[in-house]
């Protein structure tokens, strides 16, 4: 299976392709190079990300290897897998964490208690986050070492608003500083 085709067959979402099983699922990457494949992942939208094939078979999967219950009440309805921090740090190689029958990073949980793990983020909001870090590395990568700078309207990606404020984002986390000339506009570089 090429990776073209294991896109096609477990993430796009609005196929119904019958995907099989985990074990056919993760013996099918295997064969593949997962970093042509991966990107994919991180592009979707968390929300369409939920609906594919492939978290679909991971979270089944989960939920097995769980009995289905939940592991915070015992419960058994409306049950949800959650990403534990482990498990968001490996978006898009989540069947990495269940490899050699371990469950890391993921965690099986009923709707009530996964709520209380979320308590103020909707899946909306935790979507927001992930894109616009995605958008702060995306200029990361633009943005030469010290000695040399780049002008801010060299850097590509978002408005000019945005990009702005991503930048000061990163200042304020201290992985760039900004020279702000006043005629010449910002000046940048990594630090």
């Amino acid at each position: 299976m090429t990776p073209k085709e294991f896109v096609f067959e477990y993430l796009e979402a609005d196929q119904d392709t019958g995907a099989g099983s985990y074990e056919k699922m993760v013996s099918e990457i295997r064969t593949l190079d997962w970093e042509t494949v991966k990107p994919y992942i991180l592009k979707l939208k968390y929300f369409y990300f939920l609906k594919t094939a492939y978290w679909m078979i991971i979270s089944s999967e989960v939920k097995r290897r769980q009995n289905w219950r939940c592991t915070a009440c015992l419960g058994r309805v409306g049950l949800q897998v959650h990403h534990l921090e482990e498990g968001t740090a490996n978006h898009g190689q989540e069947h990495e964490l269940l490899y050699g029958g371990l469950l890391r990073g993921l965690r099986c949980l009923c709707a009530k208690c996964h709520e209380k793990e979320h308590p103020t983020a909707s899946v909306k909001s935790v979507e927001k986050k992930r894109q616009r870090n995605l958008r702060k590395e995306n200029i990361l990568v633009q943005l030469p070492s010290y000695p040399a700078r780049i002008a801010e309207e060299n850097i590509s990606g978002s408005s000019f608003v945005l990009t702005r404020d991503l930048l000061e984002e990163l200042e304020k986390d201290r992985k760039i500083v900004i020279e702000r000339l006043l005629y010449d506009g910002w000046k940048i570089h990594r630090v």
